[in-house]
């Protein structure tokens, strides 16, 4: 599933609400914070100056954001 981009959230905000909401759960009872996988805020950094994507593994999940806002969310095999 891809996610469009909300301008009022940023994207890791974006991407924690939408596996909690996947799981079933409130972001604060995920298993696995995202801060524990990466920076969030480097993450949005990258994404506002640089061409590309980032991807990375969180709860289960593989996450591909990049810069035009896509942001790509799929259960791991």
């Amino acid at each position: 599933m891809t996610l469009g981009t909300d301008p009022t959230k940023t994207t890791a905000t974006q991407i924690i609400q939408e596996i909690a909401s996947r799981e079933g759960v409130e972001p604060s009872a995920l298993p696995q914070r995202l801060f524990d996988v990466l920076d969030p805020d480097a993450l949005n950094k990258i994404l506002a100056t640089t061409e590309g994507q980032v991807s990375f593994h969180c709860c289960g999940y593989d996450v591909t954001a990049s810069r035009d806002g896509d942001i790509e969310i799929t259960p791991s095999e």
